[in-house]
């Protein structure tokens, strides 16, 4: 009985069974299980190769708009900094263009209340420059051509701006003649063997009103270049020029367009 072994079911032997047992093990399930498990392997493999690639377009893209972005920023910074600059110089501009105005406005301020602490002198400052007529001492100066009608004894209008001009430089502070108010623009010209004063003829004899000291007037007028041109000129001619110092003299105004000048003006035209 010791020895003996017993019989397997099936006559099979425990080796055998064994090996049928490693057989059921390993062919445990069907072949198509190791076909869809190899191609499941494979189909991951190439999902995660997509995943990747994704990944990688992705953090392309990421890198090339961060790129971008940060070459752009310094443009857009310098033209903001520009646009900053060019505002800040324009206030400043306008700034001194409103102080400019404003220094003005108070110059003229000042000359308006000078103008008229100053009425006195605005009323001299007329009277001199004959825009207003004036009264008071002076001299009086008359001339008489020749009665012989030679030609050397009549009085010229170059005659009678010799005489003038050696008044003013005598001094006078007014003149007239004939009546007419001699002004900055006032004239003394020929006309038709006449003599012509603002274009106004004068007829001889011819009076000529000097305001200021008689009696210096006529003493300077004689040491001047044209006091000795008139004692010449009446020597042998037969012309008389006589003087007689006045306490009470008046010269009126000169007209107006002998006083001031025209300016010009833009002409508009129609478009």
């Amino acid at each position: 009985m010791a020895g003996r072994t017993g019989p397997f079911v099936g006559g099979q032997s425990p080796r055998s069974a064994e090996s049928l047992l490693d057989q059921i093990a390993e062919s445990a399930l069907d072949d198509d299980y190791y076909l869809v498990r190899s191609g499941g392997a494979r189909r991951g493999r190439l999902s995660l190769l997509l995943v990747g690639l994704c990944v990688a377009v992705l953090s392309a893209a990421i890198t090339v708009a961060a790129v971008q972005a940060r070459s752009t920023r310094p443009a857009g910074e310098i033209e903001r900094q520009s646009l900053a600059a060019d505002i800040a110089a324009r206030r400043a501009t306008l700034a001194e263009r409103q102080a400019t105005a404003d220094r003005l406005a108070d110059q003229v301020e000042a000359l308006r209340a000078a103008a008229s602490r100053t009425g006195d002198l605005s009323d001299d400052v007329r009277a001199a420059t004959a825009e207003s007529g004036a009264e008071g001492s002076g001299l009086v100066v008359s001339i008489y051509p020749s009665t012989q009608g030679n030609l050397d004894g009549r009085v010229t209008a170059s005659d009678l701006q010799i005489l003038v001009n050696g008044l003013w430089y005598a001094g006078a502070e007014a003149i007239a003649v004939d009546g007419r108010r001699l002004g900055a623009l006032s004239a003394i010209r020929p006309f038709e063997g006449g003599i012509t004063i603002d274009y106004r003829r004068i007829e001889p004899p011819y009076t000529v009103v000097a305001l200021g000291d008689g009696d210096q007037l006529e003493t300077k007028f004689d040491a001047t270049p044209s006091g000795q041109y008139w004692q010449r000129r009446t020597e042998g001619t037969d012309v008389t020029l006589s003087m007689a110092p006045s306490s009470e003299l008046e010269v009126p105004a000169a007209p107006r367009k002998r006083t001031s000048t025209d300016h010009a003006t833009v002409v508009k035209e129609d478009r």
